[in-house]
């Protein structure tokens, strides 16, 4: 059959070794046509690459990958290479080039073991393990399935009795069925079925199997050492004769992740900086897989040993950095709460770099515990390069938590999707911004869901306004000397105490009330009833107006309902935030835990009662509501705009400029919202008649 996405090819239906060459016929020309090299085998040998060795390396001269599963067993020479390429990774790596590596393999100069440790460590070929998920150790994956990718996006799929090693392709009598995206209906149903169980694989989704990363396998123990008696059925233990390197921990890049664009210039850009700089960058287009991929690039440029500090204002921002961070390989020193839970391990661990017995080391840590004296004296102690990466960098700009950011960490890095050229003190130390990537870019690139906004009009009742007003010529005394930067703690009582107000405005939970009980079905809502800002501290007021919502939506409606707030124990938020992304947790209602950093991608709705007039924090809860996530094609944002009754405030009353400050600052959040939401103009217009009545154009 002609396939005519792979040109000049013409390629058969079966290739038995009866009247084919296997490795010249099949692999060879279609090595030559493609970028990717998709395959899943009981058996792989380095010894393949010698069968066709000048396509493959021309394969991989031309930027094409190889991304292979296959079961935990190896040759002794061969699972020595893959250790050294996990665990020796920038030494592997720098040792040769594309060129230079297909200079010596031309010319028989190198084992074909040391050309498979390069092709990993280099990303080239990414390697994952399967392995049968019982304890019949006598079980081991044996399927032999394969895919090859053109730069179209066609594919060529096949299954076969075919290893990956030099014996199936010309030793051994084998056989290779073959099957076309592109040919007859049955043929593309049976390409893109090999095509779904391999990427099924590859995202350890298939039932029965368990498949690592090749990092993990070797920190598991899983990876062992075959003899003859493997292909007879019969495989044995390694005996660990070949010696095992052990390693607190690796750094290696979990194999199914690839770098977008944008990421890949914010970290070119930061390199090109000296090692400084702060990224500002979207809330949901990846600050986390950046600056561990950054981090990663470093280390194999420093070629040495490297000591990675990770700050996070919270704790559960702690553990989130620590679970990413171990898909890398690393297992990050949790330095949280009391010293006595990491002092011990982290100063070993100190030890064991300076002296040269780690080549890394991580370390994750809170705001908090970095301030302390005792974490202060461990990192005077360091003395080999240090990047720091500090999550969330906004929250760092008082003089006092800046004196606490370590000054012998050589390379700097800060994380903000709020990025503000007036943190002085910020961008002095981390040598200010030096890429940025907002909401509107991540939009137009895909990297968020597009969403709908629909600002919801509240009025507030009489009682409430003539508090808002007495509150307001209360503040206005404090403020007679017009220095809204240094306020007296009178005046900041006041500003919280009307904040409050409109945060709890009585009619707010009867209209939430009304649109849920129109969505009874539906989940992944998010409710905000509040934040730090706003309603200050999580006391009995803010207390009883979450416990008022989940108690509407949960026993008047009859929806799933939980709330999540600070005194949410940890084990109880993870168990959360699993039932939430499951649906079997309808809503979700919170004050103002989840307005950084925590990943609640499948979010679809957000109902937002309450908002401060800080841009930082409704930037930050939209970005919450727009990650992407499978079968979300958009989401929905409704927000709760407090205004008086027109009508009982006509203009030049007394209550007239008092009210439109306040829907001026109401105004600003809706225009945020609106500019980049796909209803935008139409969004804006239901806000027409207030704007009118109070003279604002925004």
């Amino acid at each position: 059959m002609k396939t005519s996405g792979f040109p000049d090819l013409s390629l058969g239906i079966i290739y038995r070794s009866d009247s084919h060459r296997l490795d010249r016929d099949f692999l060879a020309p279609l090595l030559s046509t493609s970028i990717i090299y998709n395959r899943a085998v009981g058996f792989f040998s380095s010894s393949v690459f010698s069968t066709v060795s000048s396509e493959f390396l021309s394969f991989f001269e031309k930027g094409g990958r190889m991304n292979l599963i296959c079961s935990p067993y190896f040759s002794l020479q061969d699972k020595k290479a893959l250790m050294r390429a996990i665990f020796s990774r920038p030494e592997v790596k720098h040792q040769w080039t594309i060129e230079s590596i297909k200079y010596v393999v031309e010319r028989r100069s190198i084992p074909w073991s040391e050309l498979a440790s390069w092709l990993i460590a280099s990303d080239y070929l990414k390697v994952k393990i399967a392995l049968i998920d019982t304890q019949d150790a006598q079980k081991i994956y044996h399927e032999k399935i394969g895919l090859f990718i053109d730069a179209n996006k066609n594919i060529l799929a096949f299954s076969g009795s075919v290893n990956e090693s030099l014996s199936a392709y010309q030793r051994n009598f084998e056989r290779i069925d073959f099957f076309s995206g592109i040919g007859s209906d049955t043929e593309k149903v049976r390409a893109w079925l090999i095509k779904r169980n391999f990427d099924q694989l590859w995202e350890n989704r298939t039932h029965g199997l368990k498949v690592l990363e090749l990092h993990e396998a070797f920190v598991a123990g899983v990876v062992k050492v075959m003899t003859a008696e493997i292909e007879r059925g019969n495989p044995l233990e390694d005996n660990g004769s070949e010696g095992g390197m052990i390693s607190t921990e690796l750094f290696f890049p979990p194999a199914a992740l690839q770098l977008m664009p944008h990421q890949e210039k914010a970290i070119s850009n930061w390199a090109r900086a000296d090692g400084k700089g702060i990224l500002g960058m979207a809330t949901g287009s990846g600050k986390t897989i950046t600056a561990l991929y950054l981090a990663l690039r470093l280390y194999e440029v420093i070629n040495g040993q490297l000591c990675i500090l990770i700050v996070a204002p919270y704790i559960h921002l702690v553990d989130q950095w620590r679970e990413v961070s171990s898909k890398f390989g690393l297992n990050a020193i949790r330095c949280a709460e009391g010293y006595t839970k990491w002092f011990e391990e982290l100063n070993s661990a100190i030890y064991a770099l300076n002296s040269g017995h780690r080549k890394v080391l991580s370390i994750s840590v809170t705001a908090a515990t970095l301030g302390t004296n005792v974490f202060q004296d461990c990192l005077r102690r360091i003395r080999k390069p240090m990047l720091i990466i500090a999550d969330e960098v906004h929250n760092y700009g008082t003089e006092l938590a800046v004196n606490n950011l370590p000054a012998n960490a050589q390379f700097r890095l800060g994380l903000t999707a709020t990025y503000d050229q007036k943190m002085i003190l910020l961008n002095e130390y981390f040598g200010g911004l030096v890429f940025n990537y907002g909401l509107e870019d991540a939009l137009r690139d895909g990297i968020l869901t597009p969403y709908k906004y629909y600002p919801i009009t509240v009025d507030l009742d009489d009682d409430e306004i003539e508090e808002y007003i007495d509150l307001t010529g209360l503040l206005a005394r404090y403020l007679g000397n017009g220095d809204d930067n240094n306020l007296s703690d009178s005046a900041k009582k006041v500003l919280l105490k009307r904040a409050r107000l409109i945060a709890s405005a009585k009619n707010k939970i009867t209209i939430l009330k009304n649109y849920l009980e129109k969505k009874k079905s539906d989940t992944h809502i998010l409710v905000y009833c509040g934040d730090g800002t706003v309603e200050g501290p999580e006391d009995e007021q803010s207390v009883r107006q979450i416990e008022a919502v989940v108690k509407v939506i949960g026993r008047e409606i009859g929806m799933r309902c939980a709330s999540y707030t600070a005194r949410t124990q940890a084990e109880r938020r993870i168990e959360l935030l699993k039932q939430f992304s499951s649906g079997e947790i309808q809503v979700l209602v919170a004050i103002r835990c989840l307005d950084e950093g925590v990943d609640i991608p499948a979010t679809r709705t957000a109902y937002i009662l309450a908002s401060s007039t800080n841009p930082r924090q409704f930037i930050q809860r939209r970005g919450r509501v727009l990650r992407l996530f499978p079968g979300k094609t958009t989401a929905s944002i409704y927000d709760f705009f407090v205004s008086p009754p027109l009508e009982y405030i006509p203009e030049y009353s007394k209550e007239y400029t008092v009210m439109k400050n306040l829907v001026r600052r109401e105004l600003k959040r809706a225009h945020e919202f609106a500019e980049l939401a796909e209803n935008g103009p139409v969004a804006m217009s239901e806000l027409s008649q207030i704007r009118k009545h109070f003279g604002l154009i925004v």
